[in-house]
């Protein structure tokens, strides 16, 4: 402080005559003398914000944003909605949708079964006769499936997934299939000797195209009127939305079968996708097109797949997908999931599993 009265001592003399004479140059400038209290504070400009490797999901349609890595949030839930509100709301802003209500009359999932005097493909009326055979459960009675297609030559993954250095692939029947793969457990004591010397190899019918071989399965399931839809620069607008009045002759349909612990790994593929579950369920993990170099995939031929762990990430190898964001679900017999064309996702069987996806452009 400059305070202290007259008096307090030789050494402010000069302090006060200096803010004597200062005042006097302020007054004779018509300024004012500056007090201190008017003086700003200096300031530390705060630090900026740390840079985002990966920006959130939102440039695909908002329904795989808002979670990291680790954390991923829920996939909108629908049930029912109709063409047009499915082409607005998800085909067109690329957002992902599970979807009830729409796979109950299906004979696959022991809806009404629609019975046939004929094959279409030639085959002798007593076969197509036995797929007019009520089953009730659908293709959870396995019983059904073995006696609709127990003697057919299927191609069935062998390993923990087609990118495990375990993997290989080989032709059984359909009830070989069964056997050894899908009813393992109820032959746990017979292998028991057999596991403790080997370790027992996963088998998956995954993405085959059954049933153009098995047309008595194709009449226990629908195409749904979802696949309709198409980008408005490649369909024929109708009033229900712009469903094309030939689509549906360009999906590809494919089964996916096989016991609990089956996986896909992190991948995305060139084609819309509803993936529908019939027999028991399946745990999804998407994420969106933004999120690739997240995701570190490999090149070459497998360049769509990620080289991530989803379950088991290294971090170190993979910093960036800590940050990734991703939505989940647990898709469940009856519920249908709409994968929008270039979102990549992660599936792993959580019980015996049949699911049908059907692609289309």
């Amino acid at each position: 402080m400059l305070g202290g009265g007259t008096g307090s001592g030789a050494q402010q003399l000069p302090l006060d005559e200096l803010v004597a004479r200062a005042q006097q140059l302020c007054r004779q400038l018509g300024g004012a003398m500056p007090k201190r209290q008017q003086q700003p504070l200096a300031r530390t400009a705060p630090p900026p914000p740390p840079s985002k490797r990966v920006r959130p999901a939102g440039g695909g349609g908002g329904g795989g944003g808002g979670s990291g890595g680790t954390t991923p949030s829920a996939i909108v839930t629908r049930t029912l909605p109709s063409i047009a509100e499915f082409k607005a709301q998800h085909f067109h802003a690329r957002c992902p949708v599970l979807i009830r209500g729409a796979m109950q009359h299906w004979g696959a999932m022991g809806g009404e079964h629609r019975t046939h005097g004929g094959s279409d493909d030639g085959e002798d009326d007593a076969v197509a006769a036995g797929s007019a055979v009520q089953h009730g459960g659908g293709w959870a009675d396995l019983g059904y499936l073995s006696r609709v297609a127990g003697l057919r030559t299927v191609p069935v993954e062998l390993g923990s997934s087609y990118m495990s250095g375990d993997w290989s692939q080989r032709l059984m029947t359909f009830d070989e299939f069964l056997r050894d793969h899908v009813l393992q457990q109820q032959h746990q004591q017979q292998q028991q000797q057999q596991q403790q010397q080997q370790q027992q190899v996963t088998g998956y019918l995954a993405q085959h195209q059954l049933f153009e071989q098995i047309p008595e399965l194709r009449r226990d399931i629908m195409t749904p009127d979802y696949c309709c839809v198409l980008d408005d620069d490649d369909d024929e607008e109708g009033e229900e939305g712009g469903a094309a009045d030939d689509a549906g002759a360009d999906v590809v349909v494919n089964a996916w079968f096989g016991p609990a612990g089956t996986k896909s790994p992190t991948h995305h593929d060139p084609y819309h996708n509803l993936l529908c579950q019939v027999v028991g369920s399946k745990r999804v993990r998407l994420f969106a097109p933004d999120c690739a170099a997240a995701l570190y995939c490999h090149e070459g031929m497998m360049s769509n797949t990620s080289q991530v762990d989803v379950d088991a990430p290294d971090h170190h190898a993979f910093p960036l997908f800590a940050q990734a964001p991703s939505s989940e679900c647990v898709l469940r017999s009856g519920e249908m999931l709409y994968i929008p064309k270039g979102w990549f996702h992660y599936v792993v069987s959580l019980e015996v599993s049949f699911s049908v996806s059907f692609w289309w452009r």
